[in-house]
Protein backbone atom coordinates (compact mmCIF):
# COMPACT_ATOMS: atom_id res chain seq x y z
CA UNK A 1 0.00 0.00 0.00
CA UNK A 2 1.84 3.35 -0.97
CA UNK A 3 1.55 6.61 0.92
CA UNK A 4 -0.99 8.21 -0.93
CA UNK A 5 -3.23 4.79 -0.20
CA UNK A 6 -2.49 5.72 3.60
CA UNK A 7 -3.12 9.46 3.10
CA UNK A 8 -6.40 8.73 1.71
CA UNK A 9 -7.55 5.85 4.21
CA UNK A 10 -6.75 8.62 7.10
CA UNK A 11 -8.51 11.65 5.64
CA UNK A 12 -11.64 9.55 5.81
CA UNK A 13 -11.12 8.64 9.13
CA UNK A 14 -10.43 11.95 10.45
CA UNK A 15 -13.65 13.16 8.31
CA UNK A 16 -16.17 10.06 10.11
CA UNK A 17 -14.74 10.64 13.24
CA UNK A 18 -14.90 14.09 13.63
CA UNK A 19 -18.11 13.84 15.72
CA UNK A 20 -18.40 11.07 18.69
CA UNK A 21 -20.85 7.94 17.70
CA UNK A 22 -23.11 8.98 20.85
CA UNK A 23 -23.91 12.15 19.12
CA UNK A 24 -24.84 10.41 15.79
CA UNK A 25 -27.99 8.36 15.43
CA UNK A 26 -28.08 6.73 12.08
CA UNK A 27 -30.84 4.78 11.06
CA UNK A 28 -30.90 2.79 7.86
CA UNK A 29 -34.11 3.22 6.23
CA UNK A 30 -34.42 -0.47 5.61
CA UNK A 31 -34.17 -1.78 8.95
CA UNK A 32 -37.23 0.00 9.91
CA UNK A 33 -39.38 -2.21 12.91
CA UNK A 34 -42.35 -2.10 10.56
CA UNK A 35 -41.78 -1.22 6.98
CA UNK A 36 -45.42 -0.41 6.17
CA UNK A 37 -45.71 -0.46 2.28
CA UNK A 38 -42.11 0.50 1.66
CA UNK A 39 -40.20 -2.07 -0.06
CA UNK A 40 -36.58 -2.98 0.28
CA UNK A 41 -35.00 -2.14 -3.02
CA UNK A 42 -31.48 -4.26 -2.42
CA UNK A 43 -30.54 -4.38 -6.65
CA UNK A 44 -27.77 -1.55 -6.03
CA UNK A 45 -25.72 -2.42 -3.04
CA UNK A 46 -22.63 -2.48 -5.24
CA UNK A 47 -23.19 1.13 -6.25
CA UNK A 48 -24.53 2.23 -3.21
CA UNK A 49 -23.09 0.49 -0.21
CA UNK A 50 -26.62 0.02 1.25
CA UNK A 51 -30.34 -0.96 0.39
CA UNK A 52 -32.97 1.54 0.57
CA UNK A 53 -36.87 1.54 0.99
CA UNK A 54 -39.00 2.35 -2.24
CA UNK A 55 -42.64 3.35 -1.97
CA UNK A 56 -43.80 1.24 -4.73
CA UNK A 57 -47.67 2.01 -4.64
CA UNK A 58 -48.16 2.91 -8.65
CA UNK A 59 -49.77 5.94 -8.08
CA UNK A 60 -51.66 5.30 -4.80
CA UNK A 61 -49.54 6.29 -1.47
CA UNK A 62 -48.12 3.47 0.23
CA UNK A 63 -48.70 3.35 4.40
CA UNK A 64 -46.19 4.89 6.72
CA UNK A 65 -43.08 2.71 7.49
CA UNK A 66 -42.37 3.07 11.22
CA UNK A 67 -39.38 2.77 13.67
CA UNK A 68 -38.18 4.01 16.81
CA UNK A 69 -34.99 5.17 18.47
CA UNK A 70 -33.37 6.33 21.52
CA UNK A 71 -31.01 9.28 22.20
CA UNK A 72 -28.48 9.14 24.40
CA UNK A 73 -29.83 12.94 25.64
CA UNK A 74 -32.44 15.40 25.78
CA UNK A 75 -31.89 18.39 23.04
CA UNK A 76 -31.49 19.93 20.20
CA UNK A 77 -30.91 16.92 17.08
CA UNK A 78 -30.69 18.07 13.80
CA UNK A 79 -32.33 15.43 11.06
CA UNK A 80 -30.41 14.60 7.59
CA UNK A 81 -32.02 12.48 5.26
CA UNK A 82 -30.47 10.80 2.64
CA UNK A 83 -32.97 10.79 -0.47
CA UNK A 84 -33.41 10.49 -4.50
CA UNK A 85 -35.54 13.43 -6.36
CA UNK A 86 -35.50 10.27 -9.45
CA UNK A 87 -36.98 12.39 -11.64
CA UNK A 88 -35.77 15.81 -11.14
CA UNK A 89 -37.96 18.16 -13.46
CA UNK A 90 -41.32 16.27 -12.11
CA UNK A 91 -40.21 15.48 -8.05
CA UNK A 92 -43.11 12.45 -8.66
CA UNK A 93 -41.07 10.23 -5.63
CA UNK A 94 -41.99 12.79 -2.49
CA UNK A 95 -42.41 11.95 1.14
CA UNK A 96 -42.19 13.28 4.62
CA UNK A 97 -40.24 12.03 7.72
CA UNK A 98 -42.72 12.73 10.86
CA UNK A 99 -40.67 12.75 14.13
CA UNK A 100 -43.37 12.26 17.05
CA UNK A 101 -46.67 12.90 14.91
CA UNK A 102 -44.97 16.34 13.19
CA UNK A 103 -44.09 16.77 9.40
CA UNK A 104 -40.41 17.29 9.99
CA UNK A 105 -39.14 19.94 7.60
CA UNK A 106 -39.63 20.38 3.76
CA UNK A 107 -40.92 17.25 1.72
CA UNK A 108 -38.05 15.23 0.29
CA UNK A 109 -37.72 13.40 -3.07
CA UNK A 110 -38.28 16.74 -4.20
CA UNK A 111 -34.69 18.78 -4.29
CA UNK A 112 -34.67 19.39 -8.37
CA UNK A 113 -31.13 17.78 -8.15
CA UNK A 114 -30.20 14.63 -9.55
CA UNK A 115 -28.44 11.60 -7.67
CA UNK A 116 -28.98 10.94 -3.83
CA UNK A 117 -27.75 13.76 -1.38
CA UNK A 118 -28.55 14.40 2.08
CA UNK A 119 -31.18 17.03 3.20
CA UNK A 120 -31.31 19.17 5.94
CA UNK A 121 -34.57 18.16 7.61
CA UNK A 122 -34.36 20.66 10.74
CA UNK A 123 -33.41 21.01 14.19
CA UNK A 124 -35.91 19.35 16.72
CA UNK A 125 -36.33 19.37 21.03
CA UNK A 126 -36.08 15.37 20.98
CA UNK A 127 -35.25 13.20 24.23
CA UNK A 128 -35.76 9.83 24.63
CA UNK A 129 -37.72 7.23 22.48
CA UNK A 130 -38.43 9.10 19.46
CA UNK A 131 -40.53 8.06 16.65
CA UNK A 132 -39.90 8.41 12.81
CA UNK A 133 -42.44 7.54 10.45
CA UNK A 134 -41.60 7.81 6.46
CA UNK A 135 -44.55 9.18 5.09
CA UNK A 136 -45.70 8.64 1.26
CA UNK A 137 -47.00 11.75 -0.43
CA UNK A 138 -47.11 9.97 -3.96
CA UNK A 139 -47.07 6.49 -4.27
CA UNK A 140 -44.58 6.92 -7.33
CA UNK A 141 -41.17 5.28 -5.98
CA UNK A 142 -40.40 7.86 -3.43
CA UNK A 143 -36.62 6.96 -2.79
CA UNK A 144 -35.45 6.39 1.22
CA UNK A 145 -31.88 5.60 2.33
CA UNK A 146 -30.96 6.80 5.59
CA UNK A 147 -31.69 8.74 8.31
CA UNK A 148 -29.45 10.59 11.04
CA UNK A 149 -30.21 12.19 13.65
CA UNK A 150 -27.10 14.83 14.57
CA UNK A 151 -26.83 16.51 17.99
CA UNK A 152 -24.58 18.65 16.40
CA UNK A 153 -26.48 21.49 14.55
CA UNK A 154 -23.52 22.23 12.24
CA UNK A 155 -22.31 18.69 11.29
CA UNK A 156 -22.81 17.61 7.65
CA UNK A 157 -22.94 14.16 6.51
CA UNK A 158 -20.22 13.14 3.79
CA UNK A 159 -21.37 13.22 0.37
CA UNK A 160 -18.12 11.40 -0.87
CA UNK A 161 -18.70 7.31 -1.59
CA UNK A 162 -16.05 6.48 0.39
CA UNK A 163 -16.43 8.55 3.74
CA UNK A 164 -19.57 7.79 3.22
CA UNK A 165 -19.02 3.91 3.34
CA UNK A 166 -16.98 4.45 6.49
CA UNK A 167 -19.46 6.14 8.11
CA UNK A 168 -22.07 4.01 7.82
CA UNK A 169 -19.53 0.66 8.10
CA UNK A 170 -18.72 2.45 11.29
CA UNK A 171 -22.63 3.40 12.49
CA UNK A 172 -23.56 -0.49 11.98
CA UNK A 173 -24.60 -0.55 8.52
CA UNK A 174 -23.52 -2.61 5.61
CA UNK A 175 -20.05 -4.37 5.83
CA UNK A 176 -17.85 -2.79 3.04
CA UNK A 177 -15.88 -6.87 3.50
CA UNK A 178 -16.39 -9.16 0.43
CA UNK A 179 -17.33 -12.72 1.92
CA UNK A 180 -17.01 -16.05 -0.39
CA UNK A 181 -20.29 -18.15 0.22
CA UNK A 182 -20.13 -20.56 -2.54
CA UNK A 183 -19.78 -23.05 -4.30
CA UNK A 184 -23.25 -22.27 -6.29
CA UNK A 185 -25.40 -24.57 -8.19
CA UNK A 186 -26.87 -21.77 -10.13
CA UNK A 187 -26.09 -18.20 -10.32
CA UNK A 188 -28.28 -15.55 -11.64
CA UNK A 189 -26.98 -12.45 -13.21
CA UNK A 190 -29.25 -9.70 -13.18
CA UNK A 191 -33.16 -9.39 -12.13
CA UNK A 192 -34.23 -8.74 -15.33
CA UNK A 193 -37.04 -6.24 -15.99
CA UNK A 194 -40.38 -6.24 -14.14
CA UNK A 195 -43.36 -6.75 -15.83
CA UNK A 196 -46.34 -5.36 -15.06
CA UNK A 197 -48.81 -5.70 -13.38
CA UNK A 198 -46.25 -7.19 -10.82
CA UNK A 199 -43.63 -4.64 -10.58
CA UNK A 200 -42.17 -6.69 -7.28
CA UNK A 201 -41.52 -9.20 -9.08
CA UNK A 202 -39.17 -9.38 -11.22
CA UNK A 203 -38.55 -12.18 -13.82
CA UNK A 204 -34.71 -13.41 -11.99
CA UNK A 205 -37.13 -14.61 -9.55
CA UNK A 206 -38.29 -17.59 -11.42
CA UNK A 207 -35.07 -19.45 -11.21
CA UNK A 208 -33.95 -18.54 -8.08
CA UNK A 209 -37.46 -20.08 -6.49
CA UNK A 210 -37.07 -23.13 -8.87
CA UNK A 211 -33.30 -23.58 -7.93
CA UNK A 212 -34.77 -23.42 -3.57
CA UNK A 213 -37.38 -26.11 -3.99
CA UNK A 214 -34.75 -28.58 -6.26
CA UNK A 215 -32.14 -28.24 -3.22
CA UNK A 216 -29.80 -25.94 -5.56
CA UNK A 217 -27.40 -23.67 -3.92
CA UNK A 218 -28.43 -19.99 -5.55
CA UNK A 219 -26.96 -16.71 -5.50
CA UNK A 220 -27.89 -13.43 -7.34
CA UNK A 221 -25.78 -10.68 -8.37
CA UNK A 222 -26.51 -7.26 -10.43
CA UNK A 223 -25.53 -7.48 -14.21
CA UNK A 224 -22.67 -5.17 -15.50
CA UNK A 225 -24.19 -2.42 -17.79
CA UNK A 226 -21.34 -3.66 -20.73
CA UNK A 227 -22.87 -7.43 -20.52
CA UNK A 228 -25.98 -7.99 -21.33
CA UNK A 229 -29.73 -6.72 -20.13
CA UNK A 230 -32.34 -9.77 -19.75
CA UNK A 231 -35.83 -9.11 -20.28
CA UNK A 232 -38.87 -9.83 -18.78
CA UNK A 233 -39.70 -12.06 -21.71
CA UNK A 234 -36.29 -13.97 -21.68
CA UNK A 235 -34.96 -12.30 -24.32
CA UNK A 236 -31.57 -11.11 -24.38
CA UNK A 237 -30.07 -7.70 -25.30
CA UNK A 238 -26.69 -9.14 -25.75
CA UNK A 239 -24.43 -12.19 -25.19
CA UNK A 240 -23.53 -12.34 -21.65
CA UNK A 241 -19.27 -12.16 -21.38
CA UNK A 242 -19.02 -15.83 -20.12
CA UNK A 243 -21.06 -18.90 -19.33
CA UNK A 244 -20.75 -20.39 -15.93
CA UNK A 245 -20.01 -24.07 -16.02
CA UNK A 246 -22.79 -26.46 -14.50
CA UNK A 247 -22.11 -28.27 -11.67
CA UNK A 248 -23.94 -31.13 -10.75
CA UNK A 249 -25.70 -30.94 -7.55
Amino acid sequence: MGWRSILVMALIGLATSSIPAADIVWIEAERFENCGGWVNDAQFIDQMGSPYLLAAGMGEPVADAVTHVRLPRSGQWRLWVRDRDWTPQYHPGRFQVVINARAAGPVFGASGRPGWRWEDGGLYELGGRVELRLHDLTGYYGRCDALVLAADAHWTPPAKRAALAALRAEQGGVSRRIENRGPYDVVVVGAGWPAAPRPWLPPGRAPTSRSSRTGRCWAETPAPKSSFRRWASGRARRKAIRSIPARRA
